[in-house]
């Protein structure tokens, strides 16, 4: 088992997070297959085959925390740079 952890800061107001953070999940969701449950307004379990982890976003940062399976460490890196890139892209 792997796990894929990010933090990553941002400068947004709360409603251009949530826009940009709904646009990830979308993201992740087509890339991977991972949806998205959300718990409250600042945190979402995300989940998949193989995959499970959470979503949380503070004042500054957006966490997110992936653990995988046996088959999908394989792609951790990969998997880490995708949503590495996203972030820096759009945050």
């Amino acid at each position: 088992m792997s796990t894929v952890t990010i933090n990553h800061p941002h400068q947004l107001d709360a409603d251009a997070l949530r826009h940009k953070i709904e646009r990830l999940t979308g993201e992740i969701k087509q890339r991977y297959g991972v949806s998205t449950h959300w718990n409250s307004d600042k945190q979402a379990d995300v989940s998949a085959p193989g995959l499970t982890g959470s979503l949380n976003i503070s004042a500054s940062n957006i966490g997110i925390t992936l653990k995988l399976n046996m088959m999908l460490s394989m792609m951790a890196s990969k998997i880490e740079q995708d949503l590495t890139n996203f972030l820096a892209s759009n945050f």
